[in-house]
């Protein structure tokens, strides 16, 4: 198996949201090789196939395997937001923005978990950052309005 045709073949799969036939890909290639892509694109898939607690369990597996794994705190965070599981959305979010994930929607959900946790001091902060990393962000700006 070559992983880096593997790899592509994954994201190729994640971009058409074929959840299950990542799945298939992912358990037949992590009895060979126990990489952190792998466990991250397996839970994302059963995540996506309401294999909530499989999914999460993946997530962390790819996290221990590299803690620096933007993608996998992403997705937990917006896991346990929609889990209704605040503190620990928070504490995901929180680890993107410290390894320097750019992305619009986990600024969005991370900022809405802030409100509902009625963190105004963080969120205020975190709304300054996202708009100065993303200061075209027409939703952040939304938020912005919204809030202050």
């Amino acid at each position: 198996m070559n992983i880096e045709k593997n790899i592509n073949n994954l994201q190729k799969l994640a971009d058409k949201k074929n959840f299950s036939e990542i799945e298939d890909l992912c358990l037949k290639m992590i009895v060979k090789y126990e990489q952190s892509f792998l466990y991250y694109f397996l839970g994302m898939a059963q995540v996506n196939l309401n294999k909530i607690d499989s999914g999460v369990y993946f997530l962390k597996k790819s996290i221990f395997l590299n803690p620096n794994v933007t993608q996998a705190y992403s997705l937990l965070g917006k896991v346990y937001k929609n889990l209704g599981m605040n503190d620990l959305s928070r504490d995901n979010f929180l680890k993107c923005n410290e390894l320097g994930l750019i992305n619009e929607g986990m600024y969005t959900d991370y900022i809405e978990v802030l409100i509902l946790l009625d963190r105004k001091d963080e969120c205020k902060q975190v709304i300054e950052d996202a708009l100065i990393k993303l200061p075209n962000s027409k939703e952040i700006k939304k938020i912005k309005e919204r809030f202050v």
